[in-house]
């Protein structure tokens, strides 16, 4: 019984940990990819913190859909 258990648990606390360093690199990745559409006036950085799992989140929208 303790083996399953212990698989879930040590399992759910690596994806877990995981999910944080992926959320930063995902927002690294947004703000960089969105500078240049920024200049270009067809898109704007829009963070969404309230939808996130682990803290603030950045997307690249365009402004028609703002």
């Amino acid at each position: 019984m303790h083996k399953p258990f212990s698989a879930v648990l040590i399992g759910s606390v690596l994806g877990f940990a995981m999910v944080a360093p992926v959320q930063a690199l995902m927002n690294e990745r947004a703000i960089e990819r969105c500078k240049a559409k920024e200049a270009a006036g067809t898109h704007q950085l829009v963070s969404y913190s309230e939808d996130s799992f682990v803290g603030t989140a950045y997307a690249c929208i365009d402004r028609r859909y703002l």
